[in-house]
């Protein structure tokens, strides 16, 4: 069972860090317990610095990476700079906004992270036992954040973060999966896991109800769209969407045989969604397909954001990049 669980958080860090020069830190609980004590250091070049995950409020996003490396813009990703201040120097896998100003980022050795200040400064709020890898974090407001990770760990706050409770997302063997990504839609939280597990709670995270999605392969994210459509993406380019909060699912296809890192809707109706080596596929949900490439360069993208536009922003371990999406 364990090798199993092992193989799945290895095959997520590649997922998502492939690129990256050490992708098995999340093994490394010495690395992870030095990272904690030391801050993050300034960068020459901080939007070159291997990024995970970005994030965002209004024209207010939050990117961040390994090395405590958080960059933060105050004009819908126009312009960056690096955080003044992140007490800590190890890798950061996600991070939510609750509003322009008050948002969290999370990552390896049970860290979770604050900023009161759109980004620009961090002060760590806790440090949980035990160091989990912390995946994913989702904020439905300035108190109530919930925070997921490997081998089932899911805690949450409802003060704001001066305290955080352990959280049970499912029992028995399906309670030890890794949770690797949460989002919250239409007053409903879903969260993709590891062995195509998804699972959703609309009662302020106390109840879970399992979602059958019909995949065996790990599921990495999911967002959802305009018209209400729940979006989970993962391995081998999969991508299924169900209209009716999970209950039932159908595949639609990206063309891609890459794992999916990162997806979003767009304005004009569209979704677009990225993974490693270079792919990428964007369309329209009710036409059944997406249109996938793969990029020219082949680089592992992480994550996307709308510059505005047809302009995404990429970010992977290249740092920051901007593509034009085709019409």
């Amino acid at each position: 069972m364990k090798k199993l669980h092992l193989s799945a958080l290895a095959g997520l860090v590649a997922a998502v860090l492939a690129a990256f020069a050490a992708p098995a830190g999340a093994a490394e609980p010495g690395r992870a317990a030095a990272s904690a004590a030391i801050p993050a250091m300034p960068l020459a070049s901080p939007e070159k610095a291997p990024l995970v995950a970005v994030t965002g409020k209004g024209t207010r996003w939050v990117a961040v990476g390994d090395y405590g490396t958080i960059l933060h813009s105050g004009d819908g990703g126009a312009n960056w700079q690096q955080a003044q201040s992140v007490p800590y120097s190890g890798l950061l896998t996600a991070a939510a906004m609750a509003d322009e100003r008050i948002g969290w980022a999370v990552g390896h050795g049970g860290t979770i992270l604050r900023t009161d200040d759109g980004g620009a400064n961090w002060r760590r709020q806790a440090q949980l036992a035990g160091g989990p890898v912390l995946l994913s974090v989702a904020a439905r407001d300035a108190r109530n954040v919930l925070v997921v990770g490997a081998y089932g760990t899911a805690v949450a706050t409802h003060d704001g973060g001066d305290s955080w409770q352990p959280v049970r997302i499912a029992e028995g063997r399906d309670g030890d999966r890794h949770l690797n990504h949460v989002f919250i839609a239409d007053g409903f939280t879903y969260i993709a896991a590891e062995a195509g597990g998804a699972y959703r709670s609309g009662n302020g995270w106390n109840d879970w109800t399992p979602l059958s999605t019909g995949v065996g392969g790990s599921l990495w994210g999911g967002f959802a769209t305009a018209e209400h459509e729940v979006v989970l993406y993962g391995m081998s380019g999969r991508l299924l969407v169900s209209r009716d909060r999970g209950a039932t699912w159908r595949v639609v296809d990206t063309g891609l045989s890459q794992s999916l890192t990162h997806g979003i809707p767009l304005a004009d109706g569209r979704i677009a969604v990225v993974g490693n080596g270079g792919a990428m596929a964007s369309g329209r949900l009710a036409s059944g397909a997406l249109r996938g490439t793969v990029l020219p360069d082949r680089r592992n993208i992480n994550a996307l954001a709308v510059r505005g536009g047809n302009k995404l922003a990429l970010f992977g371990a290249f740092g920051l990049a901007e593509y034009a999406l085709p019409d």
